[in-house]
């Protein structure tokens, strides 16, 4: 059964796991480019960015370390197709096993290997064999304006476009609008959520000025707390906070914001910025699909992980995250993140520095791709030297916590 509804404006998180997304319309964008961004939550804390040839269509997407690496949980095909989900606890209305479930990485991978727009996307859910193994709410963007969600179970889904949105986007956490009201999980955080975007949408109610900076430093960085009413810089005196209903958490373990194209623009110059561990403690780097694998080797499969992920799981375990019997758990350093500790700068701040310095290598040779001032070889090349100096840049930066 088809459904195409306009979506009134929500978000919610879920207190546990707690993806947290959201879909831009190109319309309402400065740059004219759609935009998606997932903030991902998940017992698999060790992830990392891999190549893949799908059946169609060649795509990048943010994989698990461990396992086949084979379901993908955000990524981005040649054609400019995207793709990312977060999980639903209120859709499911059948009798099969949960054991079976949870499918979803897999079906986001055979996605991007075959769709190259949100029609067909749509389509591939229609002749999909069933039951799916699927709850879940999927957020796809293409070349070509698409912008929408399906909330999909194992025989059924709801699209909702994007533009029919109020303000033409939309935030879509841990619940799905059709499912049970009853099941719906994180709602305080819904509330903080909800307050960030629409203060920005009251600020600039015509064209949103906002990239994958915005999105990190606004939402994924962000403690504000719109129950308790804490700011986003929020840190209490004793630099101790629970790790309860805030956007970031010990379970965050990726942050990715795909930089759609303009119709007339080549659907390779979709960016996909990915951060890799707790977002305080990593930095975004520009991600692209190329006719072979142009990955920096610092976000792909290491001898366990990423590199990425590795150093931000050293310095969120060590820093952020230091206590780990009884419930220490539940409770992090916040100073650490907001101020700085021992005479060392806060760990926003050397990953705000970082993402500075990558993008002033990235920006220039990116616009002078797409202004058509170079060849896409000549791009290929030199975004390849480029990035693999990423992560030293990286390093530097996070210098006093290494």
């Amino acid at each position: 059964m088809k459904h195409v509804i306009p979506l009134l404006f929500c978000l919610c998180s879920l207190s546990t796991w707690a993806c947290t997304s959201v879909i831009v319309s190109g319309e309402r964008t400065a740059f004219g480019r759609p935009m998606l961004y997932k903030h991902r939550d998940t017992k698999a804390l060790l992830n990392e960015v891999n190549y893949f040839e799908g059946e169609h269509y060649r795509y990048i997407g943010l994989t698990n370390s461990t396992g086949t690496r084979r379901s993908v949980w955000a990524g981005t095909n040649e054609t400019g197709f995207s793709i990312m989900n977060t999980a639903s606890y209120n859709l499911k209305d059948d009798t099969i096993s949960e054991d079976l479930m949870g499918l979803e990485g897999q079906v986001m991978a055979e996605a991007l290997g075959q769709c190259a727009s949100v029609d067909e996307f749509e389509t591939f859910l229609i002749n999909h064999a069933k039951p799916l193994y699927v709850e879940t709410n999927f957020g796809v963007i293409d070349a070509q304006g698409g912008a929408a969600y399906f909330e999909v179970n194992n025989e059924h889904y709801i699209r909702y476009n994007v533009a029919d949105a109020p303000g033409h986007y939309m935030v879509v956490t841990n619940y799905s609008q059709a499912g049970r009201e009853a099941d719906r999980k994180g709602v305080e955080r819904k509330q903080t959520a909800d307050a960030i975007m629409q203060d920005l949408a009251a600020a600039y109610p015509n064209q949103l000025p906002i990239d994958h900076t915005w999105f990190i430093n606004n939402l994924s960085r962000s403690y504000r707390h719109e129950l308790l009413g804490t700011a986003a810089n929020f840190c209490p005196e004793s630099g101790i906070a629970v790790d309860q209903d805030f956007i970031p958490r010990r379970l965050t373990s990726a942050v990715v914001v795909i930089e759609g194209v303009r119709p007339s623009e080549n659907p390779l110059h979709t960016v996909m910025w990915t951060e890799i561990g707790y977002p305080a403690c990593g930095v975004m780097v520009p991600l692209m699909v190329g006719e072979t694998n142009i990955l920096p080797h610092s976000v792909q499969h290491g001898e366990k992980t990423s590199a990425f992920c590795q150093m931000a799981m050293k310095i969120k375990n060590e820093y952020v995250f230091p206590w780990t019997i009884s419930s220490g758990q539940q409770y992090f350093r916040i100073d650490a993140v907001q101020k700085g500790t021992d005479g060392r700068p806060s760990l926003k701040t050397c990953a705000q520095q970082a993402e500075k310095n990558i993008d002033a290598l990235f920006s220039p040779l990116f616009n002078d791709w797409v202004q058509g001032k170079i060849s896409d070889q000549d791009f290929y090349q030199r975004y390849q030297e480029q990035s693999a100096t990423y992560y030293s840049l990286y390093l530097a930066a996070f210098k006093d916590y290494r």
